[in-house]
């Protein structure tokens, strides 16, 4: 980086930390051409805009996700409501399929009971979900959960899929690891 410095010519830089939530979000690197001291009331100004930038990334980012906690809970007691009125869950999921899917941002979701199998949203052919349950019977479960957010990683046919999901979260419902919800 260094070397790629001088040869832009740059001869002075200064570098403020952004710092969101105890961690680094992200940098200001200001470069210049000519040597410069900065005198002690530019370095109070200097950090100055990084506290404030940092304060009002912070802010942004709980706004959202106060939001999107908002968003989720209105979509449960949504489908609550309506799982206690039509105790076929199936299509109670249909109906609400936007609320569902919802809950984890997801783009498509899976449910196979047994034999029976729901599929919700953009998901991927039987044969190929067959293929992937079989694998996935072979994987860890912690708590009756298995999570993997760089699933072409593990299980390459995926990188095949058509539109490939960056992610997979699997949840075993009754530990048997033949009813699932992905």
């Amino acid at each position: 980086h260094i070397t790629y410095l001088r040869n832009m010519g740059v001869r002075s830089t200064v570098t403020l930390s952004i710092m969101c939530n105890n961690r680094l979000w992200g940098l200001f690197a200001c470069h210049n051409r000519m040597p410069s001291m900065r005198g002690i009331w530019l370095n109070e100004m200097l950090e100055f805009v990084s506290t404030t930038a940092s304060l009002k990334i912070s802010a942004l980012e709980n706004a959202q996700y106060t939001q999107s906690m908002s968003d989720s809970h209105l979509r449960l007691q949504t489908l609550n409501s309506k799982i206690r009125i039509n105790p076929v869950i199936q299509q109670v999921l249909k109906q609400h399929e936007d609320d569902y899917l919802g809950l984890a941002g997801a783009t498509g979701s899976f449910l196979r009971f047994g034999q029976d199998c729901y599929q919700f949203g953009k998901t991927l052919p039987q044969p190929a979900l067959d293929l992937f349950f079989t694998w996935l019977n072979q994987q860890t479960f912690i708590d009756s959960i298995y999570v993997n957010e760089q699933i072409g990683l593990d299980y390459p046919p995926a990188l095949d899929w058509p539109e490939a999901p960056a992610g997979v979260l699997a949840v075993d419902l009754d530990n048997s690891q033949r009813n699932y919800l992905l």
